[in-house]
């Protein structure tokens, strides 16, 4: 749920404020997201930031646009940069960054948009963080046919190629008849329990 003057509603103001300013559409959509995390210490890499910034048709920004944008906004005075350098922990992280990353903070006074009450920030700053942490917890990429939808019976539908099935099927055959031919009697072992060869 977002709070009223909360970071989401900051993040639509910072978000104008940059279009009004002459940003470009990725520039206004990074300083919005920025602001979702409280305006400071937002230390996501370029390439989570291109993970969360969509393009208006779904899709996703180059992670060095991302920075290249970062970079631009610094020199025009909307946003602080402090860099991370490796294997240190930033403020407020779970784990050190293993190639660093930098902090991103807002200068609100430049943005013209006044920044939300310290207890919001903090409050919707750490919900942020935990839905990150949560959604990296997660598998990111799986091969198309990892994930088999099981019928009612809990066995996994059969292949709609039928040239796919055949070669399914002669392979469990053969497998079932080299398993008959492993655990059938033999001739050794008839004449270990003390019997005579058959015949």
């Amino acid at each position: 749920m977002t709070l009223t003057g909360g970071c989401h509603d900051t993040a639509a103001r910072v978000l104008q404020s940059l279009l009004d300013q002459g940003a470009t559409t990725l520039e206004a959509k990074i300083g919005s997201h920025i602001a979702t995390f409280g305006g400071s210490n937002c230390f996501q890499t370029y390439e989570r930031l291109s993970e969360a910034i969509k393009k208006p048709g779904g899709g996703r920004y180059h992670f060095e646009s991302v920075g290249r944008s970062v970079r631009l906004m610094k020199r025009a005075g909307f946003v602080i940069v402090k860099r991370i350098p490796p294997n240190h922990l930033p403020r407020g992280a779970d784990y050190p960054t293993p190639h660093g990353t930098t902090s991103k903070y807002l200068r609100w006074g430049v943005l013209g948009v006044k920044r939300p009450p310290k207890s919001v920030r903090h409050k919707e700053a750490t919900a942020a963080r935990a839905a990150e942490r949560h959604e990296r917890a997660a598998p990111r990429y799986a091969a198309p046919g990892a994930i088999v939808p099981s019928d009612v019976s809990g066995r996994p539908p059969k292949p709609p190629d039928g040239e796919l099935a055949q070669v399914l099927s002669d392979f469990e055959s053969l497998q079932q008849s080299a398993l008959d031919r492993r655990t059938a009697p033999t001739t050794r072992g008839a004449v270990r329990q003390g019997r005579g060869p058959p015949g």
